[in-house]
């Protein structure tokens, strides 16, 4: 629920960043409007008008290469989107069949025959007999043209349901008639059909004191009517953007609920970026959060909305858009490249993990027992050892055995012979967000007992009676738990979980079976010590 106002925030900015726009007064309705507010049904949520065809020939497009554009389209899907004078799309309730959407496409000609001959005609008789196309690769999508300019295109519901009578007014057909001629975007959507959605959405348990974040976002929704966006490209680039109450009253409640909305994203956006970067290697990390820091003032500025009667407005004019909003755009990128940075290196762990997983069930496979740091005692002695540690021994079965032969095998691990070998540490060993000290893994297995291995014991897959997709082979643990990576010493999670490490609330394990997972730091702790255990009788939950 935190995350709704930056959320919102991000995507009214990328849109007025993406199209350069000019406020419109309102034109009244043509034809092809009119013709579409008959689709708009009682329930519809959303209307969003698109031209295609005005965006291309707009000068902000003139440097951008169009031409290329149109040919990938035709050589793909046989259609220039170029061609197209507009799209209106209108989005229903979602029910338990799906979202109910659809809309009306407009070319500029003749819809080409290459792109109508794409798709697969279904029987007549089966609905209504009526002319429907199936889309290819679009499960569910059909289209109908309506004439030869113009197709009907979105669920068969929404499809067969267009054709039938006109449907009687809604929240949304008669806001959307209220703002007049649609510009070249135009974006608006009714919050009474979806109301207590959202309200139920939101909801909180009960608490003695509700944080002013939940009670802004619960006023917004409660008394806001309409939310709109217009676009139109001409010489003086201006974005606007509405938000409907009943009242004037309502409206200044809404706008101081906004404005905190606004404030409290930048500090949960610098915030979260902040915690990124404690685990982020270099200088860029702490940059990022510098300029967002300075960025905060300007984003907190130019979102500021203005009270106009019931309606509250949000301009954006002239150069503010290419320059301040330029910026803000690179702003609230930033955490973005910096999340998927984050997926891409939670990806690697999980690859790295899968690995060595199979490493230890194919040695397993060769030796009829696990590997551990451990082994049995010798005959004649009394105490379990190992001078090396597992991670050494499935060398062989993880493409390094040219590494595991330089090994003296009957030496500690820092003999001055074997720990010349540490800093060879092979990639696979090596986490991607890790800065502990070079040499050095947190890719550790659960070592005690019950657990994934067992001082002194040399366990086969037959002991796990828990099941080897319910049993935790290897984890990630915190920089200051990883280990020389030769050396027979692992940890033990069950009995302190705080070696777990923690990238963003989850950390990674792979399970005996060969799979990896990403598990959240919050896990009950009994269903941690579930997954932890062999045999311990437990109850996973999946």
């Amino acid at each position: 629920m935190s995350s709704r106002p930056l959320f919102t925030l991000i995507v009214l900015t990328l849109v007025s960043c993406v199209l350069r726009t000019s406020i419109q007064a309102q034109a009244p309705a043509s034809a092809t409007t009119n013709e579409v507010l008959q689709l708009v049904t009682p329930d519809a949520v959303a209307m969003l008008t698109v031209q295609p065809r005005a965006i291309s020939q707009s000068e902000m497009m003139s440097s951008l290469p169009v031409e290329v554009f149109s040919a990938m389209s035709l050589e793909s899907i046989g259609l220039d989107p170029f061609t197209i004078e507009r799209v209106d799309a209108i989005v229903g309730v979602p029910n338990f069949a799906g979202i109910p959407a659809g809309g009306l496409v407009t070319f500029s000609e003749a819809i080409p025959e290459e792109f109508m001959g794409r798709f697969k005609p279904l029987d007549p008789k089966a609905n209504k007999g009526i002319e429907l196309f199936e889309a290819p690769g679009l499960d569910g999508v059909v289209i109908h043209p309506k004439n030869p300019r113009q197709a009907l295109v979105g669920t068969k519901a929404f499809v067969l349901r267009a054709l039938s009578s006109p449907a009687d007014d809604g929240p949304l057909r008669k806001m959307a008639r209220g703002l007049g001629e649609p510009s070249a975007v135009s974006l608006v959507v009714a919050i009474e059909p979806v109301r207590d959605l959202l309200a139920s959405a939101t909801e909180m348990p009960a608490m003695k004191q509700v944080p002013q974040i939940t009670q802004d976002v619960d006023l917004i929704i409660a008394k806001t009517d309409m939310l709109a966006m217009r676009v139109q490209l001409g010489a003086k680039p201006v974005t606007a953007y509405m938000l409907q109450t009943a009242n004037p009253q309502d409206a200044l409640e809404v706008n101081a609920s906004l404005a905190r909305l606004v404030k409290v994203g930048m500090q949960m956006l610098i915030s979260t970026m902040a915690q990124q970067a404690a685990n982020e290697p270099g200088r860029t990390p702490m940059a990022t959060i510098a300029y967002l820091k300075r960025l905060a003032p300007e984003i907190e500025r130019y979102a500021t909305f203005k009270p106009s009667g019931n309606r509250l407005l949000l301009l954006i004019e002239g150069q503010q858009l290419t320059l301040s909003q330029g910026g803000i755009l690179v702003g609230l990128l930033l955490p973005a490249v910096q999340a998927a940075r984050q997926a891409a290196r939670r990806m690697q762990s999980s690859n790295n993990l899968k690995q060595l997983a199979l490493g230890i069930l194919n040695y397993e496979s060769a030796y009829r027992y696990l590997p551990s740091d451990a082994e049995p005692p010798a005959p004649g002695e009394t105490e379990a050892k190992s001078n090396l540690s597992w991670r050494v021994k499935i060398l062989p079965f993880i493409e390094q055995q040219q590494l595991y032969e330089q090994f003296h095998l009957d030496e500690p691990w820092d003999s001055p012979h074997n720990i010349k070998l540490l800093p060879l540490m092979p990639d696979s060993y090596r986490h991607p967000n890790s800065l502990a000290k070079p040499g050095h893994t947190v890719y550790q297995m659960p070592t005690g007992p019950k657990l994934a291995a067992e001082p002194g014991k040399r366990l086969r897959l037959r002991d796990f009676t828990d099941g080897t997709s319910n049993t935790i082979a290897i984890v990630e643990t915190t920089d200051q738990a990883a280990t020389p990576w030769t050396k027979p010493d692992d940890v033990n999670p069950y009995d302190n979980p705080a070696v777990l490490r923690n990238t963003t609330g989850i950390f990674q394990a792979s399970l005996l079976d060969g799979s990896a997972r990403a598990i959240s730091v919050t896990i009950d702790p009994q269903m941690l010590k579930g997954l932890l255990t062999r045999n311990g009788g437990e109850t996973v939950e999946p």
